[in-house]
This record gives C-alpha cells, structure tokens and sequence, in this order.
C-alpha cells in the first residue's frame, strides 16, 4: 500500500512540473506580453502629413500668407530607461509651398508665392505606459520637447516672409504597436510651436504646426 501511494505522489508531482513548464512556455510565448525591452535604444523611420493651423502672415492693406498642407517624412533615435522614461532626437523635413491668405487687396494676387521648406530638429523627453495582458500589444506615450524650426522660403513673390530659424517646442502623444518584442508600428500625432515675425508686415504670430505620423520602429 505504501508502495503504490509513493508511486501516485511521484506520478502527481510529475504531472504537476509538467503544467508547469507548460505555464511557462505558453506565457513566454504570448504575443500580449511582448514588448521593445528596456533600457533599450529605439530607431523610427516615419513620414505623414504637415497640418499648419495658423497662418504665417497677415496684412490689412495687402494680403497674407500661409504654410500649405505637405507630406512630411523624418526619423528619430530614442533610448529607454526600463521606468518608461525616454529620450529623444527627432527630424522632420516637409517640402511645402507659400500660399496666399484671401484678403480684400485689389490688385492680381498669385495663387502661390513660392516654396517653403519646413524643417524641425527637436531634443525630446518621452514616457512609455507598458500596459500588461491583451491590451500589452499597444504602449501608448506621451512627448514633449524643444529644438528649431526652419523655414527656407524660395523664390517669393512678395516681401512678407522670410527665410527664418526659430526657437520651437512641441508636445504630442502616440503609441507602439508591437509586431514583434523589438520591432513595432508607431503612430503619433505632435503641435510645432514656434514664432514667425515679419519685419515687412510688421507682425509677429505664434505658429501651430501639427504633424501627424506614421512609422516603424526597430528597438536594438
């Protein structure tokens, strides 16, 4: 009797290691608990559209001007700190064109003055939820950061605005979208903002360049 109940334990124990190990297996191989592994350094490539909200000019006695709508495209290189806290450098270029602000200026105004070639370059500060379970497919973030903003004007038809590099900060949100634990789609959305004077016109505007990206991120 002893005999038979030591070998039920041992059987018993044996099927219990076994569920285990299968626990474990299973739980490793779970697409929800896959995540970019902290500390880690992060590259994006993405690109998306440029949406400026304000115009760039304006002018009573004349008329005034406006950044178009533009495809933008850029990267950034973040690093991780296992907390979620994350540092980054980001730049984005949109080759988009000077238009014009209707007004009431009598005169024969050209659809388009010319090209404006938006360029940001910003030193960010990022953190990254890592949520746990189904939902730990998707790391939403929060961004904010300073840097430059240049816009190279070209060939304008009119002495509104100028070529100009000005102080930008900006903030945003997005998140990562895991395909795998170190490569994930990322999706965001950022307001540029910065200050354009036009010693022409004699006004200076707070500019709202919003961006909205999309990318693929590959953590190394």
């Amino acid at each position: 009797m002893n005999r038979h109940r030591a070998v039920n334990t041992t059987l018993l124990l044996g099927l219990l290691s076994m569920a285990n190990v299968s626990a474990g297996s299973a739980q490793a191989t779970d697409p929800s608990e896959e995540s970019i592994p902290s500390p880690t350094t992060v590259i994006t490539g993405y690109f998306g559209i440029l949406a400026p909200l304000t115009n760039l000019t304006e002018d009573a006695e004349s008329f005034g001007t406006k950044v178009s709508l533009a495809i933008a495209f850029g990267g950034e290189v973040s690093y991780f700190l296992p907390s979620g806290l994350g540092f980054g450098v980001q730049g984005l270029f949109a080759p988009a064109k000077l238009g014009v602000e209707a007004s009431d200026f009598p005169g024969a105004v050209p659809p388009a003055l010319g090209n404006a070639k938006w360029f940001v370059l910003s030193g960010n500060l990022m953190y990254r939820l890592d949520l746990k379970g189904p939902a730990g497919v998707v790391e939403p973030f929060v961004v904010a950061g300073a840097g430059i903003r240049r816009l190279g004007l070209e060939a304008i038809a009119s002495d509104q605005a100028t070529t100009a590099t000005d102080f930008a900060g900006n903030f945003g949100a997005g998140a990562f979208v895991l395909v795998s634990k170190s490569i994930a789609f990322r999706l965001e959305a950022r307001d540029y903002i910065s200050s354009f004077t036009s010693d022409a016109a004699g006004t200076s505007k707070v500019q709202h360049d919003v961006v909205v990206l999309t990318g693929v991120s590959f953590g190394i």
